[in-house]
């Protein structure tokens, strides 16, 4: 059985008026693997609402011991302007990894 845990950011424009536009931002030093609905992170899914659309960049990111690595961001893009950003992130090894 699979273990999870659900994210939710709601957004409201400055002044209460409108939507705003918004990305939301992740940021992964595993390499994300992007499939329909969902993105992989090895042992770890992340399903998000369609109406988003994901962008990942590499980027070379300085770690505190002053090294270089990797990171991914992954960001989601909503179509149209969005009130609620929320996703799951399922882990499909089991609970002792949790």
């Amino acid at each position: 059985m699979p273990y999870g845990v659900r994210m939710q950011d709601s957004f409201s424009a400055a002044g209460g008026d409108g939507l705003p536009e918004v990305t939301e931002r992740l940021i992964s030093q595993i390499r994300p693997v992007c499939k329909e609905g969902r993105i992989e992170l090895e042992e770890v899914s992340i399903v998000y609402d369609p109406v988003w659309k994901v962008q990942v960049t590499e980027q070379i990111h300085v770690n505190h011991q002053c090294a270089e690595e990797t990171v991914y961001l992954i960001d989601f893009i909503p179509e149209q302007a969005q009130k609620v950003f929320a996703a799951e992130f399922i882990c499909s090894s089991g609970q002792e990894n949790l």
